[in-house]
C-alpha cells in the first residue's frame, strides 16, 4: 500500500491572481557588490589554484565570485569535487554536466536552472570555512572588478527563476493537490484539511 500527494487538482493553464502578483514581484536584489578593494584575479590566476595543481590555496569561482575551497576534503586533488577548482563552471551546479558542461556561462539555461546557481553562489558566501578571494576576470567582472553586462543579463535570468519559483509556490497554496492511495483494490483518491502539505480552511 503506498500513499502519496497528487497534483491533478492543480489547473495547468489557469494561474490564480495571488500567483501572478507573485511572479510580477519577484525581483531579484544582490547583497553584496564588489569594491575597489575587491582582489581581481585572471583566469591563468586561477588556475594555478586548482586541486590538480596541489597548490597551497585550493578556489573555485562560480559566477564570478571566487572561494578558497581548501577546507572542503572533496574540492582537495581526486576529491569528489575536484574539477570544480581553478575555473568558474557555473552552468555544471545546475546541470550536472561535470565533463563537458563546465562553462561560466549560464546565460542559456532555464529560469529555474539559472536560480539553481544563484543559491549554490549563497551556499558559498554563507559558508564561513569558504572566505571569498575575490573575483574573476572575465565574463561576468572585467579587469578593475566591475561588473559587465554579462552580469546583468544573468542577474535577469535568475529574477525570472525567482518569479516562477513564486508562481508556483502560489499555485500549490491556492491548489494544493490531494491524496491517493494504492491497494489491490485499485486507486482512492480524497481530499483533507491538510492535503499537499497545506492546511485548508474547509
Amino acid at each position: 500500500v503506498s500513499t502519496q500527494s497528487t497534483g491533478e487538482r492543480t489547473p495547468s493553464s489557469t494561474v490564480p491572481t495571488s500567483a501572478a502578483q507573485s511572479a510580477n514581484s519577484a525581483k531579484f536584489t544582490d547583497d553584496w557588490s564588489p569594491s575597489q578593494s575587491t582582489v581581481v584575479l585572471t583566469a591563468a590566476q586561477l588556475a594555478e589554484h586548482g586541486a590538480d595543481r596541489e597548490p597551497e590555496k585550493v578556489y573555485l569561482a562560480i559566477l564570478g565570485e571566487i572561494f578558497d575551497v581548501s577546507a572542503g576534503n572533496s574540492y582537495q586533488k581526486d576529491g569528489g569535487y575536484d574539477f570544480f577548482t581553478g575555473i568558474d563552471g557555473s552552468a555544471a551546479f545546475s546541470t550536472g554536466e561535470f565533463k563537458d558542461g563546465l562553462d561560466a556561462d549560464i546565460r542559456s539555461l532555464k529560469p529555474s536552472q539559472a536560480l539553481d546557481v544563484r543559491e549554490w553562489l549563497e551556499f558559498y558566501r554563507n559558508e564561513a570555512k569558504y572566505p571569498r578571494v575575490g573575483v574573476l576576470q572575465g565574463l561576468y567582472y572585467d579587469e578593475l572588478g566591475k561588473r559587465t553586462s554579462a552580469w546583468n543579463e544573468m542577474i535577469e535570468l535568475v529574477g525570472k527563476g525567482k518569479a516562477e519559483k513564486s508562481a508556483e509556490e502560489a499555485l500549490r497554496q491556492a491548489w494544493p493537490g490531494c491524496n491517493m492511495r494504492s491497494d489491490k483494490e485499485g486507486r482512492k483518491f480524497w481530499c483533507s484539511t491538510n492535503s499537499g502539505g497545506i492546511q485548508r480552511s474547509w
